[in-house]
């Protein structure tokens, strides 16, 4: 009986580990796919993003930008919620419009085939991995000159 006790504890004790690995395994890949191109000041933050959400407690979920983020790169949070935003270029039929506007990411069309964005930060991992995109370019932080 002490066994059975025994066994049947173990097991529960793996389930429970196992549940645990899985809601915290909201990694971001440090590495930015190679669909397509990314500016320079994209490619920056992204190292940035990927750093602080892998350092943070509960990954992605929880994230929460520090003020160095904030302050350098063209964040801005509406809500709870945390955006990032840029500009696409996109390879015309390829790109599917409403899949985008779908995760929660706001479009503007600029001139045809080139759009500025608005990311939540939790879904910009799927949006950068987004077919029929050509190129990323992160936004700049305007700041008032007297």
């Amino acid at each position: 009986m002490k066994k059975l006790l025994i066994v049947l504890f173990c097991m529960l004790s793996l389930g429970v580990m196992a549940c645990g690995k899985k809601g915290n395994n909201q990694k971001v890949d440090e590495q930015l796919p190679t669909t397509a191109r990314f500016s320079n000041q994209f490619a920056v933050f992204w190292h940035d993003f990927a750093f602080e959400v892998n350092a943070t407690k509960g990954g992605l979920k929880k994230y929460k930008p520090s003020a160095e983020m904030i302050e350098y790169y063209a964040l801005v949070k509406d809500g709870r919620e945390y955006y990032f935003c840029g500009y696409i270029m996109t390879a015309g039929k390829n790109f599917d419009a409403e899949a985008v506007k779908a995760m929660g990411i706001s479009l503007n069309e600029m001139i045809t085939d080139v759009y500025t964005f608005r990311c939540p930060l939790k879904v910009l991992p799927e949006f950068v991995k987004t077919a029929g995109v050509k190129t990323f370019e992160g936004g700049k932080k305007l700041k008032m000159l007297h």
